[in-house]
């Protein structure tokens, strides 16, 4: 099977740097030919630690005939197992400085000789002990969540789509728990980018664990460093909770990556509707909250939507299909693909316009240029007539 590797232009960061040069992010497409359907999958923090991405790319396009295609977006490479490095920052180096003094010892200051520091003195004293560190994706990647990342599949899609002359009226993102996230995220940014999502366990709305969760005493991932030491790790993030700062999480940029009913307003009366959406998702999720997902599923089928939400009970885990009443059951997406996608509707394409896709919340408005390559994404003040105008139009039937 032909499998290239590309290069993809994208967007830097527009929230926080207004004049961010580009950055780039790689994409694998997996059997490449003119007019061929594109389904594009896209792992989830838990996905992405093994080869099944690669896996599941070769078998759809092999079984369905089908182009497909990864995308390494922004920050994929967030754990230790696929590239992220593990130290510290002022405030973890603080806990582990106080634990080591707490133990007889002497703190350098430095992560490398503070954490083997720590290790001999649980050794000799044999004492187990959890300690906070900091998660350092490689080329300069930090926790975003969403927007860069959806952002990235946009304009992959868009630059594999006019690369090799496939059917831009059949493109399909497939995506478990955070990758699913981003398939919807990504039609919300992009309307009318595909027709269908598959969207095993995502988020409704942002976590605030993987944005500040230093700041929240929460931790995203946990991992052993020693024998004795458990460290309890976040993936850097430049954001805050604190009001008034440049990087303060501020309503605005929770509702760009969220999915309220007045952004599914918008999203809906800018061609959004064209999408399908198929739905899987524990009755019970403790990661990815299953009340704001079945609230999410409501709003967009008000606003005229074609969604469908199997919501799974413990009873219907059978070993086979659901695996396991967790947070993403267990669930083969090749099977949930599979199961879907040949019953999927083709919709007929948003018509290209000279406007930007805009998002209003607050005085806050975000503006993604679709008709550039990539994406031209920027943030801007809301004047009160256009925040009214954009409450006021009517969703596309």
């Amino acid at each position: 099977m032909n499998v290239d590797t590309l290069s993809i232009a994208s967007n830097g960061e527009f929230e926080l740097s207004p004049e961010a040069t580009q950055r780039h992010c790689e994409a694998r497409v997996f059997n490449p030919k003119p007019g061929q359907a594109l389904v594009v999958y896209l792992p989830g923090f838990g996905a992405d630690l093994s080869d099944y991405p690669e896996v599941f790319c070769r078998k759809v396009a092999e079984q369905h005939g089908v182009t497909s295609m990864l995308v390494e977006y922004h920050c994929y490479r967030s754990r230790p197992a696929v590239g992220a490095q593990i130290n510290a920052e002022p405030r973890d180096l603080a806990v582990l400085s106080a634990m080591i003094q707490a133990m007889g010892g002497r703190p350098a200051g430095r992560w490398d000789q503070d954490s083997s520091l720590l290790a001999q003195l649980c050794q000799q004293q044999r004492r187990a002990v959890t300690i906070p560190a900091t998660l350092l994706p490689p080329n300069g990647d930090y926790q975003n969540f969403g927007v860069l990342a959806a952002l990235d599949v946009i304009n992959a899609v868009r630059t594999v789509l006019a690369r090799y002359q496939l059917d831009a009226e059949d493109v399909v993102l497939v995506g478990s728990s955070y990758g699913g996230y981003l398939a919807n995220l990504a039609t919300k940014l992009a309307p009318g980018l595909c027709r269908a999502v598959l969207d095993n366990s995502s988020w409704a709305e942002p976590n605030l664990v993987y944005l500040v969760g230093k700041e929240l005493g929460k931790a995203e991932f946990g991992m052993k460093l020693h024998e004795l030491i458990h460290a309890q790790l976040c993936v850097k993030s430049p954001w805050t909770l604190t009001p008034g700062l440049p990087n303060s999480l501020t309503d605005s940029r929770l509702a760009i990556r969220g999915f309220a009913a007045e952004q599914i307003q918008q999203m809906a009366q800018q061609g959004g509707t064209v999408t399908e959406y198929v739905c899987i998702h524990a009755s019970q999720d403790g990661i990815a909250n299953t009340a704001c997902k079945q609230k999410m599923v409501r709003e967009m089928q008000a606003a005229g939507f074609k969604v469908t939400l199997q919501l799974v009970s413990e009873k219907e885990v059978d070993g086979s299909y659901i695996k396991s009443f967790t947070h993403g059951l267990g669930l083969s997406m090749l099977q949930f693909f599979q199961r879907h996608y040949p019953a999927l509707r083709v919709k007929p394409r948003l018509t290209e316009t000279a406007q930007p896709i805009r998002y209003v919340h607050g005085d806050q408005r975000y503006c993604f240029d679709l008709e550039a390559q990539p994406i031209k994404a920027s943030v801007e003040q809301a004047s009160v007539e256009g925040k009214a105008m954009m409450e006021m139009e009517p969703a596309h039937a």
